[in-house]
């Protein structure tokens, strides 16, 4: 067998349905690659724990971990062998998830420039975690231990109930004071989505005072690519916290069924405590407020800005333009986002894009005009148009922005999957 004495990141991958495929590892296979150096560990293919238990075994130095969770795992279990780990990554999908693998994914997980510098539990991100598997990542927040994190993500399937977390509590939390980014997503078919929220959500952001990304989500996309929501708000009690008790915050994603009122509140909020936003992703029940256009224009260092909602909502061409027209007060805004506006069907709406803008995005935009589109992208030479078929994150900003006035264009939507 080869014997690399000094591997310090290894990348396995296969298609998710081979399941005869399984990459058995032998006993002694830790010894024999010299994996008690291996740092960086990403498993793109399903491994039972039986099969993945004694090679984490025998890799003491393991610190990032991305893989697909096997049915019977342990979290507590995984957690207690890998005592150096910083970064935890994993989806419990497993015939849900597509079987060729993209290319971005086959990747090793990240090595962070300060990552020798780390010790404890960093990051833990979570997709589609089953009731066992949750269970032990709210045992993981209350660890004292584990006071060290600084990113949570994670998402919830349809599949949790209220007897999956019956007796989990949170509100004796021990303060996070690193954690600086929070993602909680929430199918809509989820029939606890109010007993998570209040009794997760809420004591993990009390707990944590200094986010400065915090990202909630009631909505995910159906087998038919349609987007679903629930009719509910997010509790009062988060939107307060929001409000009156982040100064560091930089990035606010919400999703819900929130009336356009409450994102004008919040934003006045939000500028009287003097939060200076970077990004703002709003997806409710309307837009269509010249308030809400005026406030975000008011927003000091304010550059990405993305507005949708719940249905295809049909505004007046004529009021949206006088929307735009409010926008343009601001000169820090730099890339707009769209999801569920038919307004761009008229060719003179994109007259009224303030300057400042160089990215457009437009998602489920029915209608349209790429005329309009075309003379609002080639309109001076150094205007180019953008075009990325693999766009799959629309919740996060990214921090280079693409080149001036490009233009994407999409029907793809930006809920989770």
């Amino acid at each position: 067998m080869v014997h690399f004495p000094q591997l310090i990141s290894l990348t396995l991958v296969w298609e998710f349905r081979e399941s005869q495929a399984h990459f058995i590892i032998p006993e002694t296979f830790g010894h024999h690659l010299g994996f008690q150096y291996l740092t960086y560990f990403n498993l793109q293919g399903l491994l039972q724990w039986a099969e993945l238990l004694p090679f984490l075994q025998r890799c003491p130095r393991l610190a990032f971990i991305r893989i697909i969770w096997p049915h019977d795992g342990d979290m507590s279990q995984l957690l207690g062998i890998c005592r150096r780990l910083q970064y935890l990554w994993f989806d419990n999908r497993h015939q849900q998830v597509p079987s060729a693998i993209p290319i971005t994914d086959a990747i090793t997980v990240p090595h962070p420039a300060n990552a020798n510098h780390w010790s404890h539990l960093r990051q833990i991100v979570a997709y589609h975690p089953t009731p066992a598997v949750y269970r032990g990542i709210i045992a993981t927040f209350q660890d004292y231990q584990h006071v060290y994190l600084n990113t949570i993500r994670i998402r919830i399937s349809h599949r949790l109930t209220a007897r999956d977390i019956q007796a989990l509590d949170l509100h004796a939390l021990a303060l996070l004071p690193l954690l600086s980014e929070f993602v909680f997503d929430i199918h809509p078919r989820c029939g606890i989505v109010q007993p998570l929220l209040h009794n997760h959500v809420l004591p993990l952001l009390q707990a944590a005072p200094r986010i400065e990304r915090c990202c909630i989500r009631i909505m995910h996309r159906d087998d038919e690519q349609t987007g679903i929501f629930i009719d509910r708000n997010i509790p009062v009690a988060i939107m307060a916290r929001i409000m009156h008790h982040m100064p560091s915050l930089r990035h606010l994603c919400l999703h819900a069924h929130h009336p356009v009122t409450d994102a004008v509140y919040l934003l006045r909020q939000l500028q009287h405590h003097q939060v200076r936003l970077q990004s703002f992703d709003w997806l409710g029940h309307r837009i269509g407020s010249v308030d809400l256009f005026a406030e975000l224009a008011r927003m000091p260092g304010l550059e990405w800005v993305a507005l949708g909602t719940k249905d295809k909502t049909v505004i007046d061409s004529s009021d949206f333009t006088i929307f735009l027209d409010h926008l343009a007060a601001s000169q820090t805004i730099t890339w707009l986002v769209f999801t569920n506006v038919s307004c761009f069907r008229d060719t003179h709406v994109f007259q009224h894009i303030p300057a400042s803008v160089t990215q457009l995005n437009l998602y489920d935009c029915a209608g349209t005009d790429f005329a309009g589109w075309l003379t609002w992208a080639f309109g001076h030479p150094e205007r180019k148009v953008f075009q990325d078929n693999d766009w799959t994150s629309h919740t996060q900003p990214v921090h280079k922005f693409p080149p001036p006035r490009s233009f994407f264009i999409s029907h793809e939507q930006r809920y989770g999957s």
